[in-house]
């Protein structure tokens, strides 16, 4: 029977190749402190530095290798040392290049490794291993190269993560498999008609509001009358509209494509030079259903783009980037072309084709004006075309919000689809995995979001915001650690319920499920056991203000059957004030505003040079997975504040840092009459202060801004939280006084 020593040791070496590292932090360093048995204690420091290099406590590695370098045993010298001429690479250029950490193999417990005896053949091999490993790329990844021509003397920042220098485990396809059956697409096709009345119904209330603000203003303009035709409904109008969208999308989509993102069309010859598998399953796929071969199109953008629209097959159009040719491999394009036969197999792309084309012109007005008011010299000028161009943005992100669930949900039928007429779950993953990376890569060699990125991100596989962290964060941690919050996090759904795209790990989960049912190995190990099951008040506390809002609701319905009660048996008369029912929005703003100020103080703690973390801490705070966006960690953090310039970013849309670890979103909101904004450090070397927050993205909110010149700016986040829940409690105040 095992001693305790070795049965924890076995636990700890076993939360490691978990990737659960905290856990294996906690086991492995109360076993060194326990001093009980000289070989479980050696492993388990061994165990140790290969789990402090993970999280990037680099310099604690570093000691402990020293630690391990006197010993008198000749192997674990050597592997120490060995060991610790990895780690201080990584220390001395951690801003330009990531190294690979130690690649532990566990000794033989079955023999003692002692400071005065010879190691034994067994365990001689079993160094030499983890020493080779040490200078090879491990099975789950290689860390790629930093490019740090640009780098500051005090702050680096990401540039490239090359997927071609990622070791992936190439692991393989199946040969023969046998297809889980057809899909049930009725839910699909009643989220496309909810998708497609959500859409319709939105846009009459702005259109409604539009109206009616052109007639006021037209009213009280001297010589002008206001239109006639704007008092009338535009309920039929919309439906005429929708109707010519839904029948003429395709061919309107051609034309905004060709003009504004310049599009050209693509042979199947051309496709065939990078990818002779996509070439075979989209024809053989065609021909089967006898189906007019659908078009196929190309954008010369050096970021991994692909998406598709049209309403039938046959007047279907795929779209892919150069980048994407370039930087994923035949089988890999194969599987991107699949989830796109699969949009046009399931007809999810009809309506995505709609929210397209409703969308778009929108966000190219948004651009146009701010773009034109850069151009304007005069600052009130400037600002008043600014706000009207961010109202657009704010617009164009309303409408696409009513699409999220569909571009969500739509993404799990087609991988499943996908991988189904492919046999190639191994290499979908690679292809999302490598497609964020590059959309990370282009962000960060642009310094900004790029307008075609962002208006066609509803229709993408993955989403740029996702691509963001996870992209760049890829040379510092493994994926398995950086998905494993998408996969384990027991409040996960909430946080992703209005993205436009599904949690990457999630989907990356299934994927590897799929693999394993067709008995083959995963690209990447996803361990889902670790998930929490314990309820946290932190998160109830996190979503106060909504709880606040349904509390305010289930109490003005009781104040309702009140006062009905009093008013019926004639003991008060409050009818005439709250017969509309619109008092319940009174009571559900005093709701969100009480739901406001509890969560504050959770919400912004104090920062302080204790209880700060620093660049080194990072990749172990987002790697939790049982984090949470109120559970926010102070972080004083250093790079380049990148993002687009000018009237476009009024609202940091795009603002972004980039660091020695990875892009990092950027999140504030300024005094309005502040003459400096972080916008206004575009390109600048800062330090940060702020909250990390990690959720279904991962950003950081800005408390404070330092430049290396001595200027800064405090952003007052709990102020506005305190005017907001003032504001909202005035506002439902007086709605309850006066109905």
């Amino acid at each position: 029977m095992p001693s305790q020593s070795e049965s924890s040791l076995q636990a700890g070496l076993a939360a490691l190749k978990q990737g659960d590292y905290q856990k294996a932090k906690t086991i492995l360093e109360a076993l060194v402190n326990q001093g009980d048995g000289q070989s479980a204690i050696i492993q388990a420091k061994i165990g140790l530095i290969v789990t402090y290099s993970r999280i990037g406590e680099i310099e604690t590695a570093i000691a402990l290798s020293e630690a391990l370098s006197k010993s008198s045993n000749q192997k674990i010298k050597v592997w120490a040392n060995d060991s610790l001429t990895k780690l201080r690479k990584i220390k001395s250029k951690q801003d330009t290049l990531a190294g690979e950490v130690p690649e532990f193999i566990p000794l033989s417990n079955s023999e003692d490794i002692s400071e005065d005896t010879n190691i034994s053949q067994n365990q001689s091999g079993q160094l030499a291993a983890s020493q080779k490993l040490l200078q090879q790329s491990s099975q789950k990844r290689r860390y790629s190269e930093i490019n740090d021509k640009k780098n500051h003397a005090n702050s680096s920042k990401f540039t490239r993560a090359n997927s071609s220098l990622i070791e992936w485990r190439q692991a393989g396809r199946a040969k023969t498999w046998q297809r889980s059956g057809k899909a049930n697409l009725i839910p699909l096709w009643l989220l496309c008609l909810g998708t497609l009345t959500t859409l319709f119904w939105v846009a009459q209330i702005i259109l409604n509001i539009l109206m009616a603000n052109v007639n006021s203003i037209l009213v009280k303009l001297p010589f002008v009358d206001p239109l006639q035709v704007l008092y009338q409904d535009s309920f039929y109008f919309l439906v005429y509209l929708f109707t010519i969208l839904l029948v003429a999308s395709p061919w309107l989509l051609d034309l905004i494509f060709k003009k504004f993102y310049q599009t050209r069309p693509f042979s199947i010859q051309n496709l065939n030079n990078y990818s002779p598998e996509a070439v075979r399953l989209l024809q053989r796929y065609y021909k089967q259903r006898k189906w007019k071969f659908l078009k196929l199109y190309i954008i010369n953008n050096p970021a991994p783009i692909v998406f598709t629209y049209g309403n039938l097959p046959r007047n279907s159009r795929v779209v892919v980037s150069r980048g994407l040719l370039e930087q994923l491999k035949d089988d890999e394009i194969a599987t991107i072309y699949a989830l796109q036969l699969a949009h046009i197999s399931n007809r999810d792309n009809i309506v995505m084709s709609v929210l397209l084309i409703a969308t778009i012109p929108i966000y190219g007005i948004y651009k146009q004006l701010s773009q034109w008011a850069d151009h304007i010299s005069n600052k009130i000028g400037r600002s008043m075309l600014g706000i009207i161009a961010n109202i657009f943005y704010l617009t164009w992100r309303l409408l696409i919000t009513t699409g999220a669930l569909l571009s969500q949900i739509r993404l799990y039928y087609g991988d499943r689809f996908g991988t189904e007429v492919t046999g190639n779950p191994n290499g979908a993953i690679r292809a999302l995995l490598k497609v964020i990376m590059g959309i990370a890569s282009d962000i960060a060699k642009r310094e900004e979001t790029s307008w075609q990125l962002e208006s066609l991100n509803p229709s993408l596989p993955v989403g740029y915001k996702q691509s963001i962290a996870y992209g760049s964060g890829v040379p510092f941690l493994s994926w398995e650690s950086l998905l494993m919050w998408d996969c384990t996090n027991r409040y996960r759904w909430f946080f992703a319920a209005l993205g436009t795209h599904p949690m990457l790990g999630d989907r990356v989960k299934h994927l590897c499920t799929m693999a394993l049912n067709w008995h083959l190995q995963p690209e990447l190990d996803i361990n889902t056991q670790l998930v929490s099951k314990q309820y946290s008040k932190l998160f109830f506390i996190g979503v106060a203000p909504f709880l606040g809002i349904l509390f305010g609701l289930l109490i003005g319905i009781f104040l309702w059957l009140i006062w009905q009660i009093g008013f019926a048996f004639h003991l008060w008369n409050l009818k005439w004030i709250y017969d509309d029912w619109y008092f319940l929005l009174g009571c559900m703003l005093i709701g969100f505003s009480f739901g406001t100020l509890i969560r504050i103080n959770y919400l912004f703690p104090q920062i302080n040079p204790v209880t700060i973390q620093t660049n080194e801490n990072f990749s172990n705070l987002i790697a939790s997975p049982n984090a949470l966006p109120i559970d926010s960690s102070p972080l004083q953090i250093t790079g380049k504040v990148i993002g687009r310039q000018g009237t476009s970013n009024y609202l940091a849309q795009d603002l972004m840092l980039n660091t020695n670890i990875g892009l990092i979103k950027l999140h504030h909101i300024s005094w309005f009459v502040k003459a400096v904004n972080p916008q206004d450090f575009i390109g600048r070397q800062v330090t940060i202060y702020g909250w990390l927050r990690r959720g279904n993205h991962i950003y950081l909110d800005i408390n404070t801004l330092y430049t290396h010149t001595g200027q800064s700016i405090s952003i007052p986040h709990p102020m506005w939280s305190t005017i907001l829940s003032v504001m909202t409690t005035a506002f439902g105040a007086y709605i309850l006084l006066n109905g």
